[in-house]
């Protein structure tokens, strides 16, 4: 069996991490979320609300936070701006 081969057969078994329904399920859920004004998100509270892994949770509040998207209140809490329009549309 060659190396294509093996690399195809394994694709197909695993699912495909950049699943486009799985990556829209999630941006509505972050976008109902933080459509709250009043929303403090810790990692805990992306877990609950995203049903992503810890880390997962993590990279995507860093990245927020640096795209302006959110801002740290206190150490690992994190509030929602006024730039909504950095989050992906549901």
């Amino acid at each position: 069996m060659s190396l294509a081969v093996k690399e195809a057969d394994m694709n197909a078994r695993q699912p495909d991490r950049r699943d486009i329904t799985r990556r829209q399920m999630v941006a509505a859920r972050l976008h109902e979320a933080l459509s709250s004004p009043s929303i403090l998100l810790t990692v805990d509270e992306a877990q609950r609300i995203l049903r992503l892994h810890r880390d997962a949770c993590q990279r995507m509040l860093r990245r927020l936070l640096e795209a302006g998207v959110l801002r740290e209140i206190q150490r690992g809490v994190y509030t929602p701006t006024t730039l909504m329009s950095g989050l992906p549309t549901p």
